[in-house]
């Protein structure tokens, strides 16, 4: 009996490393690039990724071919599916140390290896009954659709499944190869060909576009990226006469209609396709769609947005609406009363009564929503946008510093593509920031040629006249900070984000908020951190798959009463 088990397990853990090839960036920590033979050394190991921050387990891996082959065995395993996240700061064994040097060598088994079957999943509870109180189910797959400021995504879950048992919310992973990364959202990007056919969307439009930007004809093509945050200026505006200026081509627009009906119609078309690769016999008819919205919408903004639907083939009687805050909300509130159906921590339930704080950091703003909860309504009191604040605009500001106001002006009008790129680049050092390290950004080639034609001198000599000459340096095609300097950006945005949140409770604290709820793409432990430290004695409440939280909870809204 041993010698079977201990068989079962190795060929397990085999499956495993070959089923596991490509993992969100998160999971692989920067180390792992010293030594990229290690791929084939540390195949024996054995490694379970989790998405709890600093858990280190051991065992097997849940492998899922057989599943895919046979949907029905979901019922029967009793074992957990795979949970992967893009959350920060994981300990991990064996092969996961070792993936990262061999995708930047362009290793065949990271771009050939398919992909885990269950990216996301709750833990399955088969046998046992739901705790859930759930509405009486329309269809057979709800999925639910965001389209962010700067990432978008999906989950989907089987209806009546969930219903039963309380499990199956599941997500793909979005693979930027240029980037090596794997994520649960892709980019808020699209490509039109010339025709204005659809080429792609997220990581792949933007590799793409890169890759044409120096051929003849790549004027002809249309690029739109982070298109949401303009939908924001739709306001007394009919929607059909709006339009979203072209990224690398501001002289250029196209119907925002148009732009986002055709991204939806994408996502859309993904998600079917994920269905009939699983083999499970759903088709478009058996889907409710969910869309969500950062808030509330104006007449016109929603318009446009039913309209958008329409025209990526979504019928209105298959369709709702959810607002971000209130998904959010959905999903918190859901997770504390049953956390172990949500692979989430054991903590109290909430009560049916309270006053809250949602805290939502996304990629290009910081929204602050004040929430009353009675027993059977909703009541939003107040909204606080900002678009100011974040780690990324500390960094904008100091390469404004660095480069010069007209020259950085320059490169972000002239050379988009690099500029978004670098900022990119940016954000994935700050996930990943080790504090004590130096912190290594590639600049764009372009930027040295274009800073030494407007000031006729070199960037290497101009930071040496600087205040940074200590902090920063630049060398062959990079630039590289000093952790203090790096630090220093994160800790600017986290005392202005703060100090929102304090004025926030502050102006609310006569009705008592108790509550901090902490959601979004940019959630890092340092604002967390500070939060828990100045606020002890309110409960705060942080999702283990932050970013996932509107998909998620958007879901649940349709689902759970």
């Amino acid at each position: 009996m041993g010698s079977s088990n201990s068989k079962k397990t190795n060929e397990a853990i085999r499956t495993g490393v070959k089923e596991q090839s490509k993992l969100p960036d998160a999971a692989i920590p920067d180390q792992v690039q010293q030594d990229p033979t290690k791929l084939k050394k540390e195949s024996t190991k054995s490694v379970i990724i989790t998405n709890q921050i600093h858990h280190q387990t051991t065992g097997t891996v849940q492998h899922d071919e057989q599943v895919r082959q046979d949907p029905t065995k979901l019922k029967k395993e009793s074992t957990k599916s795979v949970i992967i996240t893009n959350q920060s700061h994981h300990q991990t064994t064996g092969t996961v140390q070792s993936l990262q040097k061999q995708r930047q060598q362009g290793g065949k088994s990271l771009n050939d290896a398919p992909k885990p079957s269950v990216v996301f999943s709750s833990e399955y509870r088969f046998g046992k009954a739901s705790t859930l109180k759930t509405k009486q189910i329309k269809k057979h797959v709800i999925a639910a659709i965001e389209i962010g400021y700067t990432h978008s995504g999906y989950v989907f879950c089987l209806g009546k499944q969930f219903a039963l048992e309380g499990g199956g919310l599941y997500c793909p992973n979005w693979e930027a190869k240029d980037k090596g990364v794997v994520t649960f959202k892709t980019s808020s990007a699209i490509l039109f060909r010339p025709d204005k056919s659809i080429h792609s969307i997220g990581y792949e439009a933007e590799e793409h576009v890169s890759r044409i930007q120096c051929e003849p004809d790549s004027g002809k093509w249309f690029f739109f990226k982070n298109f949401m945050v303009e939908f924001n200026n739709l306001k007394g505006t009919a929607f059909e006469d709006f339009k979203i200026k072209d990224f690398c081509q501001h002289n250029v627009t196209m119907k925002a209609v148009d732009v986002i009906s055709s991204f939806i119609n994408q996502m859309k078309d993904t998600l079917i396709n994920e269905l009939a690769r699983r083999k499970l016999g759903y088709n478009d008819k058996d889907i409710q769609w969910i869309l969500t919205t950062p808030g509330s919408l104006e007449p016109s903004q929603l318009q446009l947005m039913n309209t958008a639907s329409i025209k990526a083939g979504i019928k209105q009687d298959q369709l709702t609406f959810v607002q971000g805050p209130e998904a959010e909300l959905k999903y918190h509130r859901t997770f504390t009363s049953s956390p172990s159906t949500f692979g989430e921590e054991q903590i109290a339930p909430l009560s049916k009564n309270f006053r809250s704080l949602l805290i939502h950091l996304g990629g290009v703003a910081i929204d602050l929503t004040v929430i009353e909860v009675n027993e059977k309504t909703i009541n939003i009191i107040e909204k606080i946008f900002n678009t100011n604040e974040s780690a990324k605009q500390e960094f904008i500001r100091f390469l404004k510093r660095l480069f010069g106001g007209d020259v950085f002006k320059f490169l972000k009008d002239y050379h988009p593509l690099e500029y978004s790129e670098f900022l990119d680049n940016f954000e994935k050092k700050l996930k990943y920031f080790e504090s004590d390290k130096k912190v290594t950004v590639r600049v764009p080639p372009r930027w040295y040629d274009a800073y030494e034609e407007r000031t006729g001198d070199t960037l290497t000599n101009t930071i040496n006249q600087t205040a940074f000459k200590e902090s920063v340096e630049f060398k062959n095609d990079k630039i590289r900070m000093s952790p203090e300097l790096f630090r220093k950006f994160n800790e600017n945005a986290t005392e202005f984000t703060t100090e929102m949140v304090e004025k926030t409770l502050a102006k609310h604290s006569a009705s008592g908020i108790g509550i901090l709820f902490i959601a979004g793409d940019h959630v890092d432990d340092m604002f967390v951190n500070k939060l828990k430290k100045q606020y002890p004695s309110h409960r705060i409440i942080v999702s283990k798959n932050p970013e996932l939280v509107v998909l998620k909870g958007a879901v649940l809204c349709e689902i759970v009463e």
